[in-house]
C-alpha cells in the first residue's frame, strides 16, 4: 500500500499518472468536493466510486473557494488537513486540491472516464453506491 503523503499531487503530476494509467487500460474514476470533517459517508462514497473503475483520483475544494460555497466558519478543517485525511483511505490513488468553485479545469485537464460528485446528497444514479454520476468523461471525447 502507498504512504498517504506519496497520493497528494499537483495537478500536472496527476495528468501524467492518468495518462499512464489510461495507456495501461485503467478506467479513470474523478470525485471531487469539499469533503470538510471527512468521515464514513465520505469513505464509503469514495469506496462506491471507485468500484466504478480501477483508479480513483479525488479532488478536495480548497479552503477560499470552499468557505465562499460554504460560507462563514467553513471549511472546519484545512485544505491540507481534509486532503490527508482523503489520501489515507484505501480506495483513493491520488488527491489533488482545487481552488476553484467548481472542479472544470481539472475535468478538462484529466479527462477522466467518470466523473462522480462525492458530496452530493440526494441527486443519485442507481447502482453507484448513493453517488451522483454527473459525466461520463470517455465517451464525451469519442473514446
Amino acid at each position: 500500500m502507498r504512504r498517504a503523503a506519496d497520493k497528494l499531487v499537483s495537478l500536472p503530476d496527476a495528468v501524467e499518472r492518468v495518462r499512464r494509467w489510461r495507456t495501461a487500460g485503467d478506467v479513470v474514476v474523478f470525485a471531487h468536493g469539499m469533503f470538510d470533517l471527512p468521515g464514513v459517508d465520505h469513505a464509503r462514497a469514495l469506496a462506491a466510486a471507485r468500484a466504478r473503475g480501477t483508479r480513483l483520483v479525488a479532488a478536495v475544494m480548497g479552503d477560499a473557494a470552499a468557505a465562499a460555497l460554504a460560507g462563514p466558519g467553513r471549511p472546519v478543517m484545512d485544505e491540507v488537513m481534509r486532503a490527508r485525511v482523503i489520501a489515507a483511505l484505501r480506495a483513493v490513488d491520488l488527491v489533488v486540491v482545487f481552488h476553484d468553485r467548481t472542479p472544470a479545469t481539472i475535468l478538462r485537464s484529466l479527462a477522466p472516464d467518470l466523473d462522480i460528485a462525492a458530496d452530493a446528497p440526494a441527486a443519485t444514479t442507481p447502482g453507484a453506491g448513493g453517488l451522483y454520476e454527473r459525466v461520463r468523461a470517455r465517451h464525451a471525447r469519442g473514446g
